[in-house]
């Protein structure tokens, strides 16, 4: 509570003074003093009161002291009669004129070592403020009863609690001021409330003058010490207060920042009872907000929380505090707790009152409050590996290896006649000249790295936006390929294999017969353009046949050949086993993709829907699940050899 002055002007009706008067009288009358007058009508006295009258705050308080209210003055200047507009006015006969001397030092002492007691009660806490420090009785009346609500600023220890605190009124000179009687205090603290507070039934008389605001103190006692608390008492109509808020942000993101600013707008005299009120409701799970997670602070409070990292938790700035800073409209910062363990957005009012004012002011507000934010990113990049891997890289691996299928199936023959080679003998290997080359030379042709090189594949991973592949050029090859590798069967198993038996079983002047026969038949593969499957079997079958007779004229008898099987490779990789390696492959994508479809499926209708149950949610449920076969179309493919229209024989 601020100090009271009081100051009391004298002066002599000098022109000097009677042109400064007025102007000083203004002055005074925008401090919250009270200014102490005699006052005749064209007085130096009543110049200054006339100033404080017309002042543009009104704030101080007139206290005149008259000889009489109808006497005439012995100064042939002085009006006949006295002007009587001041606050309070005190009527003396002129001959007491040293004892009002007196009267007035008594005042002004009273005054003083009331803002003595007031300077100590700051200093002495814990201290005592009105709720609403104005006692108000009907209007225009000058008696009757009214209540005030006394609140002790800081928590009480306990210790204390049982005490209840007393009351007296800071009389005044009668009749200037009304009498005053205090009823017992009546303790009404709320069960949740660290501070006090007690309602006081308060009796008045004598309240004279109608429309009177009129300021009073009380002195309020308890534990053995004793504070000054202004109050006032009105008869004037109730006035309605102008009361609005200033800075409060509609959007409040409590992760980023605890606390928000704002001021208060209102009208004189002051506010009290200053508080707030939430009504926040999140979005999804209907939690509401804890109000007592919100707590408020004045600048000084708010600064001194700031440097010491105090936790809102604690304690919030003073009732007085913040009553002092909503009036002087200084910032109010409404902080959140740092241990908040709310997360969401709530969405509602903030509702801002006074006692003056207690339907306050509302204001719609939406508070953001987020945790975890790391594990967010990290699922995100987890998220995006695998949706690249499961609908870029795992499709693009499966399209590259049914395009390789019937290149490896070649490769796959083309190992097998190789091997066949090998195993025949060195006089046979000897003369032979076209078919290694022809083996070597397709092989090149349909290796992984030739094949990538003339754009015949699709790469993995694969090429953003439009990857030019020779689907042509590759069916092209194929076509050639499998050609060759069928004549190539045909040679060597139907050929150079049987011949290659006829030398087992021959005698040595016999070699060089089944030497040529081995030259004739690997001529074959010489020929531009190959001869058909069907020709070059007959050309073989008959080469053999040839050579049988050769051998058999050779040695003056029959040679009965036994015509032998073409050894079939059981360790060839067939045709299925390479379709079960791509279904292998096809099935961990389709397996990996309804988990995916299912799990958001799930979260996104059924675990956030407060209100699942409804028809249309087991359709959209339904018609999720069907979602899955519209996106597996996207990564099925079919065989490449069906898409190129290529045909190609087995050779075993």
């Amino acid at each position: 509570m601020r100090r009271k002055y009081a100051i009391a002007v004298v002066g002599r009706n000098d022109a000097n003074g009677m042109a400064h008067a007025y102007r000083l009288g203004q002055l005074l009358g925008d401090k919250d003093w009270v200014v102490i007058i005699g006052g005749r009508n064209d007085s130096v006295m009543a110049q200054v009161n006339e100033g404080v009258k017309k002042s543009a705050r009104k704030l101080a308080l007139t206290h005149g002291i008259l000889p009489s209210i109808n006497s005439q003055m012995t100064n042939a200047n002085d009006s006949p009669r006295c002007r009587v507009d001041r606050d309070a006015v005190h009527v003396q006969g002129r001959l007491s004129c040293e004892r009002n001397l007196w009267k007035l030092k008594a005042i002004l002492l009273a005054v003083l070592f009331g803002a003595c007691l007031q300077s100590a009660a700051r200093a002495d806490q814990p201290a005592f403020k009105f709720v609403d420090p104005t006692v108000h009785l009907a209007t225009g009346a000058n008696a009757g009863t009214g209540e005030l609500r006394l609140r002790a600023e800081v928590p009480a220890s306990n210790d204390k609690k049982a005490e209840e605190p007393t009351l007296a009124d800071f009389e005044l000179p009668k009749p200037l001021a009304a009498s005053v009687i205090f009823g017992k205090p009546v303790e009404i603290t709320a069960q949740d409330d660290k501070n006090r507070t007690w309602r006081i039934d308060v009796r008045v008389d004598g309240l004279t003058a109608a429309n009177t605001l009129q300021r009073r103190y009380a002195t309020v006692s308890w534990a053995g010490k004793s504070w000054i608390v202004e109050y006032f008492l009105s008869n004037q109509p109730a006035a309605e207060i102008k009361f609005d808020t200033n800075g409060i942000p509609s959007d409040w993101n409590i992760s980023d920042s605890s606390c928000i600013s704002f001021r208060v707008l209102a009208s004189p005299p002051g506010l009290t009872g200053v508080g707030f009120a939430t009504n926040l409701v999140e979005d999804t799970t209907k939690t509401i907000f804890p109000s007592e997670k919100l707590h408020l602070w004045d600048e000084r409070g708010y600064r001194s929380r700031s440097l010491q990292q105090t936790n809102a938790t604690e304690e919030s700035a003073s009732q007085s505090q913040i009553d002092e800073a909503a009036t002087n409209g200084e910032p109010l910062y409404l902080c959140s707790d740092q241990g908040l363990d709310q997360y969401g957005h709530f969405a509602g009012t903030l509702i801002l009152f006074a006692a003056q004012k207690p339907e306050g002011k509302s204001q719609s507000v939406s508070i953001y409050s987020s945790r975890w934010k790391w594990v967010g990113y990290l699922l995100i990049i987890i998220g995006s590996v695998a949706a690249y891997i499961v609908k870029v890289y795992l499709p693009a691996t499966i399209a590259r290896s049914r395009e390789l299928e019937p290149a490896l199936f070649l490769r796959r023959q083309l190992a097998d006649i190789a091997s066949v080679v090998s195993g025949l003998s060195p006089q046979t290997k000897a003369a032979l000249q076209e078919t290694p080359d022809k083996i070597e030379s397709i092989q090149k042709d349909l290796s992984t790295s030739s094949l990538d090189s003339n754009h015949f594949l699709h790469r993995v991973p694969p090429i953003p936006f439009n990857e030019n592949v020779d689907t042509n050029g590759y069916m092209a090859l194929l076509r050639s390929g499998g050609t060759q590798v069928a004549a190539l069967s045909v040679v060597v198993r139907d050929g150079l294999v049987r011949a290659d038996q006829r030398r087992r079983t021959t005698t040595q002047k016999d070699q060089q017969l089944v030497d040529q026969a081995c030259k004739d038949i690997d001529d074959a593969l010489a020929s531009a353009p190959l001869p058909s499957i069907e020709q070059l079997q007959k050309q073989t079958r008959d080469r053999i046949k040839k050579l049988d007779d050769d051998i058999a004229r050779a040695n003056q008898n029959q040679f009965a050949v036994t015509a032998l099987a073409s050894q079939e490779d059981s360790g060839s990789m067939s045709w299925e086993r390479i379709e079960f390696s791509i279904d292998r492959w096809s099935g961990t994508i389709w397996v990996i993709w309804t988990v995916l479809v299912a799990a958001v499926g799930i979260v996104y209708l059924v675990w956030n829907n407060l209100s699942f149950g409804r028809p249309q949610d087991f359709l959209y449920c339904l018609l999720w699940g069907f979602g899955i076969t519209a996106a597996g179309q996207q990564i099925t493919a079919g065989l490449i050899t069906t898409g190129l229209g290529v045909t190609l024989p087995k050779t075993s």
